[in-house]
């Protein structure tokens, strides 16, 4: 095996040695086979046994903890500067350092990156504030999204614990509970765990910082919790008789007609002459929200929209016949926005 095969490599991380990877040393002393030494097929437990790695008080499973980062824009930099400020520590003879912080987005938490940060050519030494700082031998090792097992990756993170409790919703309990104080989102996570009706249930909280609870000035929204593990049965709701039933108003029109869509779902009209339709002072929907209603339509006479937003779509309308009319008004952002497909069926 020339020295040229062993030279120029790729770094080998932790992440990198996976099962499907083969080592080999090499016995410079044995040139039967090769002039450069005969090599020889190693297990990876062999191979730390050989190096001497893990012995004595050495711990291979050392991950310190670095606080996170509430920003996207968070550099290594300022990675390792929070690494060098780490309370002072001790490092044996052969400890391999390894280090993980996270990125926090707070808009999203979900999107939460996970960051593990190892050494290269450190020994053994005293590391942290005021100690040997370890500019420039660190490296990223791996990155990957949040899980919900990561709560203990940083040290920031809050979690709130609510208990067990039946027949209720997380945000019922959250301001149920005695008066606490959630810390702000650019601080760090904020987790929920509460149990209901036997099914644990973890959330991250998305809502501001500030004091929450019976005595609290900030009252919890159901939007506020995003689901992380755990799941609740939906609950199947049977409509009462009074929710499948629809209201009608059966009417004689002409002119103008205003629809009262807070009162009746379905409109019987009769039109005697040309009609304007148009909706009553305070029945369209609120901003976000919409309504939906029927309107069954005959006489030969044509009907129009007083409201612009009203569009027509579907089959021309036919004054001997009932013209089924589904109907949907909006409230977004921009105003309103409404819709009438018509459709025809039988004989007057």
């Amino acid at each position: 095996m020339s020295q040229e095969r062993l030279t120029d490599r790729t770094l080998l991380t932790a992440e990198a040695a996976s099962e499907n990877l083969r080592f080999y040393v090499v016995d410079k002393n044995k040139t039967d086979e090769h002039p450069d030494g005969d090599s020889f097929q190693v297990s990876k437990e062999a191979l730390i046994e050989i190096l001497g790695i893990g012995s004595g008080s050495t711990d291979q499973n050392n991950i310190r903890r670095v606080k996170g980062f509430a920003s996207a824009s968070s550099n290594f930099l300022d990675m390792q500067t929070a690494i060098n400020n780490l309370s002072p520590y001790t490092v044996a003879d052969n400890e391999l350092m390894s280090y993980q912080t996270s990125i926090v987005d707070t808009e999203d938490p979900l999107n939460t990156t996970i960051i593990t940060i190892n050494t290269r050519d450190v020994g053994k030494g005293t590391y942290g504030a005021g100690e040997t700082t370890l500019t420039g031998k660190l490296w990223i090792s791996g990155t990957r999204r949040l899980s919900s097992g990561d709560a203990e990756i940083d040290p920031s993170t809050q979690i709130i614990n609510l208990g067990t409790h039946t027949s209720t919703t997380v945000e019922d309990e959250f301001n149920a509970a005695a008066e606490f104080t959630v810390q702000n989102k650019t601080v760090g996570l904020r987790l929920v765990n509460i149990t209901i009706d036997t099914v644990e249930l973890q959330y991250f909280f998305t809502g501001v910082g500030g004091d929450y609870g019976t005595g609290g000035d900030l009252t919890a929204l159901a939007t506020d919790f995003s689901l992380i593990t755990g799941d609740i049965e939906p609950e199947i709701i049977i409509p009462t008789e009074n929710q499948i039933e629809f209201k009608i108003q059966e009417a004689t029109v002409s002119g103008t007609f205003e629809l009262d869509i807070n009162t009746y779902s379905d409109f019987y009209l009769t039109m005697t002459a040309a009609t304007e339709l148009s909706f009553k002072a305070g029945t369209l929907p609120a901003l976000g929200f919409g309504k939906r209603f029927k309107l069954v339509l005959t006489g030969a006479f044509p009907q129009t929209w007083a409201d612009a937003y009203m569009n027509s779509f579907g089959d021309d309308y036919d004054g001997t016949k009932l013209n089924d009319v589904l109907c949907e008004v909006a409230h977004l952002a921009a105003g309103y926005r409404g819709e009438a497909i018509n459709q025809q069926r039988e004989t007057a």
